[in-house]
């Protein structure tokens, strides 16, 4: 897929603080984060087009295959000595 560079212009610093902030506590950097939040304004899943959510790399994905009934069975039961 052909990709493009946008150039964003009359940010204000508030603004601008706020996005930096945001990206940091996400663990993404500016670039990331404003086209993360672009795709969802525009309805485009973090996935399309063959890109990836900057944190499945990561971390990685569940599919409904991966896991067993016994392990969700698990984490359902509740330890009465932690409470």
């Amino acid at each position: 897929m052909k990709e493009y560079q946008l150039t964003i212009r009359k940010v204000d610093s508030a603004l601008h603080r706020r996005i930096v902030r945001s990206a940091k506590l996400k663990s993404q950097s500016m670039n990331e984060w404003v086209l993360d939040a672009i795709k969802a304004k525009a309805g485009v899943s973090a996935t399309d087009g063959g890109h990836e959510a900057s944190w499945k790399k990561h971390v990685g994905a569940l599919d409904g295959q991966s896991i067993s009934q016994e392990t969700i069975e698990d984490f359902e039961q509740i330890d009465t000595n932690m409470w």
